[in-house]
């Protein structure tokens, strides 16, 4: 091996670290949908994305023997031959996304080359690809249809290779385009699958089959994606995961390598077909291979592992299915964009020793900013705040209105003072927001509240760069304002008190010995969406139990009535349902409450510590 390639290897090594194991997924069914019957025995299947295999079966290409002899079909009632016969590599064969490229690999002087057949050339004309001494195998069209990859082993051994088609008549003639080597190394690559996230492939580069993608216009940035994949893994892709084999179990791996989602049901093996991951050919029958939708979770929360003192964060869906974000995240520090399409949270890095001055003698945290799709893929940390450069403690993590920006605090040099900061979500644009506070919560409309130096009560309009100071309500640590921000709930003296912020009157909705809410052990009372209703915690019969206000009646129910604590009541965004903590069990559990028919849905089952839930918004999806 030269000293360049081990140079390369070294700062792909540097660059891209090592891709761990990823998080285990809640699995997923797939299901086979009958396509047509086959009369061929049949060795290679692919189809055009754009067709739908059931409706428009004819557009399928096969790789087949019928009658004896070995050609390339069309799926047809009476199967049309388009190639044929003649010395085919049964497992090579590729199709464009609009189905006019079929390229198949043909046996020519001793090896097998690449042709290309365009559906607008005359029938059964087939252009040469390739040519070089060496097998070119299993090649996989790019999806503007310009550029091919393929294995070859024409230096000794499988190497992944390129070649530019834009111009196929090209192809061949002095000056025209060539084979080109797209990933150096003295590893061996095979499964190329291209999609419009770039080039997927299985190499053993670093001692172990893993899964990695070729990114980048011309396909020269090389990313690891997830290791440990079985040699003989195929590799497809489902939209923006990828299908691989791992230890047997097939599933679905996230673009980003941090999730696998494992696939269940389905045939024995079913993954080793013809045709497959997509297509299936069992006992004279073509089914397609219907995939899970992807997860769509409904809640966050926080779990605190045995031993442990800084959450992990989930996600769950209602019918109990939970799976791993993050680690190192700090309670309650995640945040749903406002259509529900991703996820913002903090995660706080290890620390690394005392700050260099002498009234510095602690060791201070990291704290980074990510944002990921809604169940947790595709996440990318967006920012680091060092506390080298006076960025302490950051929290109160939310997105601003329309979810262009990200509001969060960060401490005013180690005191518990707090600046209100925001930034774009590619990390960029830093804005100061105002300093001096003590809390700090973003709501939809724009509106931050919380409690300043006093302590009192305040709301800042971003639009508007408006500041209010409601002094009228006097010295308060705490209220929790409505969605608008134009009505706030307290706690003076024990009693539950309703806060007008547009009238700046105040009324005491429960005294004392009816109230008494537990909103320094738990979380504050919350809103429904339409403020006529707010969930408070109240312990006035011996434990912790969740109770409803209604404005409009001016009366209070409860929801939750056992011997244990349940706390941190928090609305859905349709008003439907309140999730909430309970310690009914050993450990504090998620639960929902559903509004409609009374009944309560444990969400999660006591495995760890499970508390702060958090909804997302799922809009129209």
């Amino acid at each position: 091996m030269s000293w360049l390639a081990i140079g390369i290897i070294v700062i792909w090594v540097n660059v891209l670290g090592c891709a761990g194991a990823p998080l285990a997924m809640p699995a997923g069914d797939v299901e086979l949908t009958l396509v047509q019957t086959v009369s061929m025995e049949v060795m290679a299947l692919v189809q055009p994305e754009n067709w739908d295999p059931v409706i428009h079966p004819q557009q399928i290409r096969v790789i087949a023997s019928k009658d004896g002899n070995y050609g390339l079909f069309k799926l047809t009632e009476t199967p049309d031959l388009a190639y044929g016969p003649s010395d085919l590599d049964f497992h090579s064969l590729a199709v464009s996304w609009d189905g006019s490229h079929t390229i198949l690999s043909v046996k020519h002087c001793g090896f097998y080359k690449l042709m290309l057949l365009i559906e607008e050339y005359p029938k059964g004309r087939f252009l040469p690809l390739t040519g070089e001494p060496g097998n070119d195998r299993y090649p996989t069209i790019a999806r503007d249809k310009a550029f091919v990859a393929f294995i070859s082993d024409r230096d000794g051994q499988p190497k992944l290779y390129g070649l530019k088609i834009d111009r196929p008549e090209l192809i061949g003639f002095s000056g025209g385009p060539q084979p080109m080597q797209l990933f150096t190394g003295p590893g061996k690559e095979r499964a190329p699958a291209f999609s419009e996230h770039g080039l997927a492939f299985l190499s053993n580069l670093m001692g172990t089959w893993d899964l990695w993608v070729l990114e980048g216009p011309n396909y020269d940035s090389p990313r690891r994606v997830v290791t440990d994949v079985d040699p003989e893994s195929p590799v497809a892709w489902v939209k923006d995961w990828i299908f691989v084999i791992r230890d047997g179990v097939s599933g679905l791996v996230s673009l980003d390598g941090r999730f696998f989602r494992p696939l269940s049901r389905g045939p024995k093996d079913w993954w080793k077909s013809p045709g497959a991951p997509k297509y299936v050919v069992k006992d004279g029958i073509v089914y397609c291979v219907k995939f899970p939708a992807p997860l769509s979770p409904d809640l966050a929360f926080f779990r605190i592992p045995p031993g442990q003192s800084i959450a992990e964060l989930w996600l769950a869906t209602l019918d109990g299915r939970e799976w791993k974000v993050a680690d190192q995240v700090p309670m309650g520090e995640a945040s749903r964009s406002p259509d529900g399409r991703r996820l913002a949270y903090l995660r706080r890095g290890r620390r690394i020793g005392p700050l260099p001055s002498p009234e510095a003698g602690y060791s201070p945290d990291w704290y980074e900013l990510w944002v990921a799709n809604a169940d947790g893929s595709d996440a990318s940390c967006i920012r680091t705040f060092s506390p080298y450069g006076g960025e302490y403690k950051a929290h109160s993590l939310a997105w601003g209105p329309g979810g262009a920006r990200l509001f969060f605090a960060l401490a005013e040099g180690g005191t518990p003072v707090y600046e209100l900061h925001s930034l774009r979500l590619d990390g960029s644009g830093l804005d100061t927001i105002f300093g001096g506070v003590y809390t700090c919560d973003v709501h939809p409309n724009g509106v931050v509240t919380g409690v300043a130096r006093g302590p009192y009560l305040y709301s800042y309009d971003i639009v508007s760069d408006t500041w209010t100071s409601y002094w009228e309500f006097g010295q308060l640590w705490g209220a929790a304002f409505s969605p608008s921000a134009k009505y706030g709930v307290a706690v003076t003296d024990g009693a539950l008190v309703l806060l007008d912020c547009t009238k700046r009157t105040e009324h005491i909705l429960l005294p004392a010995a009816k109230a008494s809410p537990k909103t320094q052990r738990y979380s504050p009372p919350t809103w429904s969406p339409d403020e006529t209703l707010f969930a408070y915690v109240s312990d006035w019969d011996g434990d912790g139990e969740i109770w409803i206000y209604d404005l409009k009646t001016n009366t209070a129910r409860k929801i939750t009535d056992n011997d244990h604590d349940d706390y941190s009541p928090i609305w859905s965004p349709d008003g439907k349902y309140i999730a909430y903590v309970s310690e009914e069990d050993v450990l504090p559990t998620i639960r929902v409450f559903s509004l409609q028919d009374a009944k309560t849905t444990a969400i999660t089952h006591g495995e760890a510590e499970d508390v702060s839930p958090i909804w997302r918004n799922k809009g129209k999806e």
